[in-house]
């Protein structure tokens, strides 16, 4: 028997401080009011432990994925105004602070780093090199280089014989880092072999300079954020160019050779920036798909091992989405409202209030909508219904028949998608249900109805609880080899076998009346999500079912509800 830590069961919680996007994106914002002391996000970093540590400029905060807790001058950082964040191969982390210097913690205390009171102490970038050993820190007013031995290397304007030295990111590709700057000042490369500091013309030669930031795509081509100005991919022989990126400061690799990018709105009035997604030679803009109330955004980090986007913004905290291997797929409608999803022959049904839609190939093959029933004269009592200005769709429930054929129950009735491809309609049952043998049982609000033949659909049996123990208040039916469950919101579990129906709730009392979702490993163990928070480990054997662990919402799972399940 398998133990509910080494399972891999997909379960969303709902959080106090998750909303969804369109019934698909998990998001969570983070900001002062639930714990952090400024919503200015400079730094998103994550350390070897797996920690998430997020450079405010109001201090520096540990984010474990559920607490917070800040670190200030209090606590020995030289600064408050966190704007870089790196670990070296000891697992030392280190800090860029904007007004005084460089800090260090070794999992013990925070310190600084002595610099001379000649060298700029605003330092806004931090870059650490896991095969040289060395730290390069980007300031206003030059570049720090502390090397492998110790040595502290200082580049500042003078040394280089131009006005003014800003640094503003540092991207290290192929041994080499590359040094952004601005004012119209040239980028410049590190060596970290000879510890010599260079221009590199090849920006300069096709008219860039003020270099924000830059990337390397799975192709080999640099995107760079241009000043104010734009975003540009540059090709070999080529350059494509987007506009209204804003200011982008910072750029990350998620899946799939897709770049991410901050853009920054300098005017702050919503004319440009935002969060961009680069797909291959597109752009698509994330801000307001997001959900994101900002387009000042300053930060990111995509966590490749959680396929998780973290997205620091200047005035509205930390932005955190979950599971982006998700594809979205805007339905047109502005509130939907899914019921039902159900797999069928490698064709993905939704229900909704609003449509039947099926996915095919990851996309959408077919929408039937209102329209579409009282436009087409498909069913005569289908068309009748659903011709009224006031109805609405409302598909509720989707299944099979004994022949394969697609049934759906909605409050204009229960009818089938036959294999012809025409709907028909067959009794008035709006409620889950499910087909066994010859037989139709429909279950919802209220007691069970039988319908014995199924090519008679008027003929029906109605069951009562009280009586005969039979489901009641069913809001959903899961069905597993020869058995068949029904999960009531009301009762409990109930478990159809051989023609006979079991109320496990009646002998079990760990079970919550109110049953939320329920799946089956490849061993046949049973997850049952409670509406307590509580997820169960059970098994069924000897027609009796066995509990054998429970985790609960708020100590072993974060969060307050489980909303369904899914087994790997």
């Amino acid at each position: 028997m398998k133990n509910l830590s080494n399972i891999i069961v997909i379960v969303l919680l709902l959080l106090a401080t998750i909303t969804s996007y369109a019934q698909y994106y998990e998001l969570e914002n983070i900001s002062t009011k639930n714990g952090l002391p400024n919503n200015s996000i400079q730094d998103i970093f994550k350390d070897s432990k797996g920690t998430i540590w997020l450079g405010t400029n109001a201090g520096l905060c540990k984010y474990n994925g559920k607490d917070i807790k800040t670190y200030t001058t209090k606590d020995g950082l030289s600064g408050n105004k966190i704007w870089g964040i790196t670990e070296d191969k000891q697992g030392v982390l280190w800090f860029a602070t904007y007004d005084n210097g460089i800090s260090y913690y070794n999992g013990i205390s925070f310190k600084s780093l002595k610099l001379n009171d000649s060298i700029n102490k605003n330092i806004r970038k931090v870059k650490y090199s896991k095969k040289y050993d060395c730290l390069l820190f980007g300031t206003d007013r030059g570049l720090i280089v502390k090397t492998n031995n110790d040595s502290i290397l200082y580049f500042n304007h003078q040394s280089l014989n131009i006005d003014k030295f800003q640094i503003i990111d540092i991207h290290e590709i192929n041994n080499l880092f590359y040094i952004y700057t601005y004012w119209e000042k040239p980028t410049y490369v590190f060596n970290p072999k000879t510890n010599a500091l260079t221009k590199y013309g090849k920006f300069h030669d096709r008219g860039f300079r003020n270099i924000a930031s830059g990337i390397i795509n799975n192709n080999g081509d640099t995107i760079i954020g241009y000043y104010r100005n734009y975003t540009a991919i540059l090709k070999q022989d080529s350059i494509i160019k987007f506009e209204n990126t804003g200011q982008v400061f910072d750029m990350c690799k998620g899946v799939n050779d897709e770049i991410w990018l901050a853009g920054w709105d300098i005017s702050m009035n919503g004319g440009s920036g935002g969060l961009f997604k680069i797909q291959g030679d597109s752009l698509v803009d994330y801000t307001h798909k997001f959900k994101i109330p900002t387009r000042a955004i300053w930060s990111l980090l995509y966590d490749t091992l959680e396929q998780t986007l973290f997205v620091g913004t200047i005035d509205k905290g930390l932005f955190v989405y979950k599971n982006k291997n998700f594809e979205y797929f805007d339905l047109g409608v502005e509130d939907l409202q899914i019921n039902h999803l159900k797999w069928v022959n490698n064709t993905l049904w939704l229900a909704s209030n609003s449509s039947i839609t099926s996915f095919k190939n990851n996309s959408i093959s077919a929408v039937y909508d209102k329209d579409y029933f009282s436009k087409n004269e498909i069913d005569h009592k289908l068309h009748k219904f659903y011709k009224s200005p006031k109805s609405r769709l409302m598909v509720s429930y989707i299944n099979t028949d004994t022949n394969g054929e697609l049934c759906f129950s909605s409050k204009g009735g229960f009818f089938k998608y036959t294999n012809e491809g025409v709907f028909k309609y067959m009794t008035n049952n709006p409620f889950p249900f499910v087909f066994e043998k010859d037989k139709l049982y429909a279950v919802g609000w209220g007691q069970l109805q039988e319908y014995p033949d199924i090519l008679n659909l008027e003929h029906r049996i109605q069951h009562n609880f009280s009586k005969e123990k039979t489901p009641v208040d069913v809001r959903k039916i899961v069905r597993h080899k020869e058995n068949v469950w029904f999960l009531s919101w009301a009762k409990g579990l109930f478990l159809l076998k051989d023609n006979t129906f079991y109320w496990l709730n009646e002998n079990i009392a760990d079970l919550d009346n109110h049953i939320v979702d329920l799946t089956f490993d490849t061993e046949n163990n049973i997850y049952i999500a409670q509406n307590n928070g509580e997820l169960v480990l059970a098994e069924f054997t000897n027609d009796s079912l066995i509990i054998k662990q429970k985790l609960s919402c708020g100590t072993e799972l974060s969060g307050n509800t489980i909303k369904w399940l899914v087994c790997n």
